[in-house]
């Protein structure tokens, strides 16, 4: 199994998508740790490790970095997949509008699963990268900020002024929210934390929701625990506007003592719902 990857690309800030590259290998360990023997051997026979469990955790963490770091070059339409932009004041009625073509997260992870449970080649996509899109996606539609837009693209023209180093609420909700979350859970690297979120959010989920119900409980988590707190007042619904605002909003330290067990919360019930859902592609 090989990935190619340039290197300058790896240095690039944010361009790990959702959760950064530590929290997408959080999620992929974490479903790993909970797929049943069916389902890894096909995904150890994907991509091409033996079927032990050590084995198949590394391969998916590995697949996970690749929409992000390898197709976003290779494949420039495909960065449309990774959100949902459904405006602040849209209810579920409005999902369907925010999705033109089917190029949104919760589209594309229902066509890589079919195709990965039908065994279809479509031409561009082998098994390997379309499993790989699902173990993506699927962390990226449990990030509360890919699936909200308050005329910023998901927080990314809404500048903060933050204990931890970043400038923009996106940013702050992605990656750097998860090296909060590692700090405080005092572990070194993905795999140990994925172990710690376990023991920390057990899994109760035995079943994965529809995609349109993931996308909006994470959309009304953004309004919650981002927008709300924050004082972020609501702007009319432009789905694909960047209205910068003009001064950076100012988060505490005690906003981010508190919000980081909601992004761990996340990233396991992320890892619990992306092993349900390859449970069920390969039930037998």
């Amino acid at each position: 199994m090989r990935l190619l990857i340039p290197v300058g690309l790896i240095l690039l800030p944010g361009v790990c998508g959702a959760w950064g590259g530590d929290g997408h290998q959080i999620t992929a360990y974490i479903a790993a740790d909970h797929l049943s023997p069916t389902a890894r051997k096909h995904v150890a026979q994907i991509l091409g490790v033996a079927d032990d469990p050590q084995g198949v955790a590394g391969a998916m963490a590995h697949a996970a970095l690749r929409p992000d770091l390898e197709f976003r070059v290779s494949a420039p339409e495909t960065l449309d997949w990774h959100y949902f932009n459904l405006c602040r004041q849209d209810t579920p009625a409005d999902e369907q509008a925010r999705c033109p073509g089917g190029a949104c997260l919760t589209v594309q992870i229902d066509r890589f699963a079919r195709d990965l449970r039908s065994g279809k080649k479509d031409g561009k996509w082998d098994a390997a990268a379309q499993l790989a899109f699902v173990i993506n996606l699927m962390g990226e539609i449990h990030q509360p900020l890919h699936a909200i837009t308050n005329a910023d693209m998901g927080g990314k023209c809404v500048g903060v002024d933050s204990p931890e180093p970043t400038d923009t609420l996106h940013s702050l909700w992605g990656e750097r929210m998860v090296v909060h979350l590692e700090h405080e859970l005092r572990t070194d690297g993905p795999a140990k934390t994925a172990k710690a979120l376990e023991r920390r959010f057990p899994d109760v989920y035995p079943n994965c929701p529809a995609r349109a119900e993931i996308a909006w409980e994470s959309h009304r988590l953004a309004e919650t625990q981002a927008y709300e707190p924050l004082g972020i007042p609501m702007q009319p619904c432009q789905p694909t506007a960047c209205i910068k605002t003009k001064n950076a909003v100012k988060v505490s330290r005690a906003y981010l003592d508190r919000e980081w067990a909601v992004v761990g919360r996340q990233l396991a019930i992320g890892g619990y719902h992306l092993a349900a859902l390859l449970n069920t592609i390969w039930s037998h």
